[in-house]
């Protein structure tokens, strides 16, 4: 006759608990809301084929906060994940890092007002990126002045002038250029001169 063993409960009760873990209760609502926000983040890359306003700025905000860092949420694929850099953060929700690095330097440089305009306005990445680099450096009233112009213009003409402000304002940045080495030349020559009446 075979004999039945009978589970032993402390095996049993170790057995679970070293299956288990424990989670403080701070940790877990804080990684569910990050699991909630990345959720909305890949919902909003499901709905839409460039970034919205908003995952940019929730991309922003991490960027800036490092509060992905540690955070554990699950990825399109159903995998866990706890990104410990900004770049392993846009990989896992699915997001390319040079695509969010650009998006980021758009934000930075049009501000959302602008970001906006140039949603309405059609503009490919391309041509963004082009008045981007065109305008980094100027002031405000400027860059109103040109997006005064490109809301001015036919969508046929669109091209033609964003080709002429990426052009006008190439040129004023070599002037510019040119003007701060003469400047430079000139206070040389001054402090030389100086130098000269004091010995």
């Amino acid at each position: 006759p075979a004999v039945s063993e009978q589970p032993d409960p402390v095996k049993e009760l170790e057995a679970v608990r070293t299956g288990t873990v424990s989670v403080r209760t701070e940790d877990y609502a804080r990684d569910l809301e990050f699991q909630q926000q990345v959720g909305r983040v890949q919902g909003f890359q499901a709905a839409a084929s460039g970034l919205s306003l908003a995952v940019i700025q929730w991309f922003s905000a991490m960027k800036a906060s490092g509060e992905y860092k540690g955070r554990s949420f699950t990825d399109q694929r159903g995998n866990i994940r706890q990104p410990q850099t900004f770049e392993e953060l846009c990989e896992a929700t699915g997001v390319s890092y040079r695509t969010i690095a650009e998006a980021l330097q758009n934000y930075a440089t049009f501000g959302e007002e602008r970001l906006t305009e140039i949603r309405n306005l059609g503009l490919t990445v391309r041509d963004t990126r082009k008045i981007r680099k065109a305008i980094k450096d100027v002031d405000e009233d400027t860059k109103k002045e040109i997006f005064r112009e490109l809301k001015s213009s036919t969508p046929e003409d669109l091209r033609v002038t964003i080709d002429v402000i990426c052009a006008q304002h190439a040129k004023a940045q070599a002037d510019n250029k040119k003007l701060e080495k003469e400047a430079e030349k000139l206070k040389e020559k001054v402090e030389a001169l100086e130098k000269d009446k004091e010995a």
